[in-house]
């Protein structure tokens, strides 16, 4: 009978851990929806690229992380994006809640002060993520973001060059 608890009880365990790898390598913190949100002519194209959960291995109670796409060229619309429809799960109708439309980098010195997940890591350090500050100081680049507080922020940075979507989110700490 110990035989078959154990036995079991592996089962259980590789199963569990299939669970979690699966549950990760598919895991996408932007909705078809938020894509809409970001860009007028969004084409349902949008590949994940890479993933990096700066605080550690979780199920996606993410509280500092950055997702890399690889998208079609998409129009920088300056009445875009439209976080009036919905963000993750924000009270988009909070009148303390501060965001903007596509702008051109590099970042204003508002942005700069506000967005501390912008330096509190050396992006360059990550494969997925080196050319993270280059990108940023480009002028050619379009960025726009929704601060909540202090502790919840979302940062989005867009490449026409390289067709890249940069999104960055802080959700506590």
């Amino acid at each position: 009978m110990k035989k078959y608890i154990s036995i079991l009880a592996v089962i259980l365990l590789i199963l569990g851990v299939f669970f979690i790898v699966i549950n990760e390598l598919t895991y996408n913190p932007l909705k078809e929806k938020d894509f809409k949100n970001l860009f007028p002519d969004y084409d349902g194209k949008a590949k994940k690229k890479c993933y990096v959960d700066y605080i550690g291995f979780n199920l996606h109670g993410d509280l500092f992380d950055i997702s890399v796409y690889k998208l079609n060229d998409m129009t920088i619309d300056f009445q875009y994006p439209n976080f009036k429809n919905g963000w993750e799960n924000i009270n988009t109708q909070d009148d303390k809640l501060v965001f903007s439309k596509w702008k051109k980098c590099p970042i204003d010195s508002f942005t700069s002060v506000k967005f501390d997940i912008l330096t509190i890591e050396d992006f360059s350090k990550k494969k997925c993520t080196y050319s993270f500050n280059s990108d940023l100081l480009n002028s050619k680049n379009y960025y726009s973001y929704v601060y909540i507080n202090e502790l919840e922020q979302y940062f989005c940075l867009y490449c026409p060059e390289k067709n890249y979507l940069y999104y960055v989110r802080k959700n506590g700490w």
